[in-house]
Formats: C-alpha cells, sequence, structure tokens
C-alpha cells in the first residue's frame, strides 16, 4: 500500500509539473505585447483630450532653449532656461519628434498628466509644465527639472577608483554642499562611501515607495535612469515614458530599448506582464550594479539564455564590494513568485535601518 501511494503522490506532483509547463507562455520575442496592471490613475488617463492641472502650461515664449544635452529615438533633450513670473530657472525639456506617431504623442502626454497628478517627490524627476500648442502637428515639449550631475551609472564608473570602504562614523566623514563625503577626496574624482551607495540605495526605494502607493509601474527601473543631483540626491527618470499604466492599453516594444532584458522579472518573460512587484525585481538588479560600481549585470550572458538561466534558479553572486545584508536584500527581490517579494516600502525601511543614524540625521535635517 505504501508503495501504491507513493507512486500515486509523483504522478500527481509531475501531472502538476508538466501542467505548469504546457500553460507557460513562451520567453519573450520581439515585437511582444505586454499587459499592464491597472494604475490609481486609471480614469484621469482615459479622457480623449487629456487636461493639464493648473499651471502645467506653457509656452514657447517661456523658454530660452541653450543647448542638447541628448539624443533619442523619439526625440532630443535640450538644457534651457524657463521664464515663469519673473523667475528663471534652468531646465531640461523634451522635445518629442513630430514624425514619431500618435502612439508615442499618446502614450507621453499620458506620463506627463500621470505626473502632474501625483504631485512631487525629491527623488523623481518632477515635470514642471508642458508646451501643448502644437499638439495637432505632433508636438509636445516637456519641461522637466535639470539634474547638473548626469546619470549616477555614468558617475560611479567616472570615479569608481576612488572608492573608499567607509562605513561606520568616522572624522573624516563631513557633509558638504555635495552631501556626506570623505574630507580627503583624491585627485581626479568624487570620492564614494559604503554611506553613499546606501543613501542612494535608500532614496531610490523611498521615489519607488511614492509611486507603488499609487500602483504606478516604472517597468525599466535601471541605473542608467537615475540622475544625479546636488548634495547628492538622485531622481529616478523615465517615470510613465513607455505607453499607458493602465488596464486593456499594450504596446509594441522593438528591440532592447523599451524594457533592458537583463533587469526583466521572470514573469515579464512569461507571463508578459509588469507590476510594482517585477519593479521590485529590478530594483535588486539596481543594488547591484550599484554596489559593483556601474558593471554590467549577466555581462557574459547573451539575452536568448537569460530567461532559461533564471528559471532554473541562477542569481547574480555578492559584489565584492556589498556586504551580506545588502545580498540578502537583492536575492529577496529575485524571488521567482512575485508575492514574496518584498514591498519598496518594506525596503526602504530595510535601507534606513542600515545607514549610520548622524547620516539619517543629517539627510532627514536636508
Amino acid at each position: 500500500m505504501i508503495i501504491v501511494y507513493c507512486i500515486a503522490q509523483l504522478s500527481v506532483n509531475l501531472f502538476a509539473r508538466l501542467l505548469t509547463i504546457w500553460s507557460r507562455k513562451p520567453p519573450i520575442e520581439e515585437p511582444f505585447e505586454v499587459r499592464i496592471e491597472e494604475s490609481n490613475l486609471t480614469p484621469c488617463l482615459r479622457s480623449e483630450s487629456p487636461e493639464l492641472p493648473i499651471g502645467f502650461k506653457l509656452s514657447k515664449e517661456q523658454l530660452s532653449m541653450c543647448k542638447k544635452l541628448c539624443q533619442g529615438r523619439y526625440g532630443t533633450v535640450m538644457e534651457a532656461q524657463l521664464s515663469d513670473q519673473g523667475t528663471r530657472q534652468k531646465v531640461a525639456v523634451r522635445v518629442l519628434k513630430s514624425s514619431s506617431g500618435d502612439k508615442v504623442l499618446k502614450a507621453s502626454l499620458e506620463m506627463v498628466q500621470t505626473m502632474a497628478y501625483l504631485g512631487q517627490h525629491l527623488n523623481l524627476v518632477n515635470i514642471l509644465g508642458a508646451v501643448t500648442k502644437g499638439l495637432r502637428n505632433g508636438e509636445l515639449l516637456v519641461v522637466v527639472e535639470y539634474c547638473q550631475h548626469g546619470t549616477l551609472l555614468n558617475f560611479l564608473r567616472r570615479n569608481k577608483k576612488n572608492f573608499i570602504e567607509q562605513l561606520s562614523s568616522n572624522p573624516l566623514l563631513t557633509t558638504s554642499d555635495d552631501g556626506p563625503s570623505c574630507s580627503t577626496a583624491r585627485p581626479g574624482g568624487k570620492v564614494i562611501t559604503y554611506i553613499d551607495l546606501l543613501s542612494w540605495s535608500k532614496q531610490i526605494a523611498s521615489a519607488m515607495s511614492f509611486l507603488e502607493s499609487y500602483n504606478v509601474v516604472h517597468g525599466h527601473l535601471a541605473l542608467e535612469n537615475v540622475l544625479l543631483c546636488d548634495k547628492k540626491v538622485v531622481k529616478i527618470d523615465k517615470v510613465g515614458l513607455l505607453p499607458a499604466m493602465t488596464s486593456g492599453h499594450s504596446y509594441v516594444g522593438v528591440g532592447e530599448d523599451f524594457y533592458p532584458y537583463k533587469w526583466l522579472a521572470l514573469e515579464c518573460f512569461s507571463e508578459r506582464e509588469f507590476t510594482s512587484k517585477s519593479d521590485v525585481w529590478s530594483f535588486g538588479v539596481l543594488l547591484w550594479e550599484l554596489f559593483t560600481l556601474g558593471e554590467t549585470p549577466y555581462a557574459a550572458m547573451p539575452n536568448k539564455d537569460l530567461y532559461r538561466k533564471l528559471d532554473e534558479g541562477y542569481r547574480l553572486d555578492m559584489p565584492d564590494n556589498a556586504f551580506p545584508e545588502i545580498h540578502d536584500m537583492m536575492r529577496m527581490c529575485w524571488y521567482n513568485r512575485p508575492y514574496l517579494r518584498p514591498t519598496f516600502q518594506k525596503l526602504e525601511e530595510g535601507l534606513t535601518a542600515m545607514l549610520p543614524k548622524e547620516i539619517t540625521r543629517v539627510s532627514e535635517a536636508d
């Protein structure tokens, strides 16, 4: 009887495993359609002619373009001066190409409206307004905060030789205009400490917790989409740049530019669904980027092999510059089942607890 029972149990387990495999969707191929969980902002995004809050509509006459900062697939980012009520402010302006098409234009409008209704957060690249007068001709100018020091990824790569393994309180630790740093700066770059890495991790988790509270999905969280400002404040960029964060909307991703493969959660490959929990997975990869000082994850692994390896249980190793608590946090972000992953609120709390108390007090005072 025992043998019969064991055989029956094995048969049931085998059948369940086969059923899981048969029902699984094939890994992402290009182009692909993606479903994104419904946002709490759905009602204001479904308008045929989206409205912006008072003060967000700007005119071209208020902008004085200075120089081109970068060129993208759908437009250009310009440095500019914004004149508003007698004051002038340095800003960045995203100029959408008129040839981008209706789908991209609609997505960009929804992004502007989403961020306008969300309100501002210290660790997001906040939208200051938009020029919508040329919409009929496919023209849209989005005015955002100017971040002086570019991407955090490039900053880390430029200054990785100046990394100091400093975590505990130290007489050399000072607070300057650039934020907590070491007073014995090495020539040729900015000093980076463990405290900086933890502080940046906590700031990013704080911004993502804010988005999570509104059920807003970022969708492509990676270190290259985090910008660095004065006082070592970091801001997450490109929130909602991909079309629509509401159920029923879909978009086509061509190539790997829309969603970087190596930051995707397992369910993004298999189920093609993007949620706050898939953002948590991406945050784990971002932590790995931070504590490797800007290395590329899975650098030696071809994209075509990544899903299979992750599904088999492969995960990134602990970076040399990290410590076990941080690697444990990364691995929690990479649980196969999304519901087992922590919330961004829990991640923020955990990172805050790792920061020295004097740094936490300085941050709160700022």
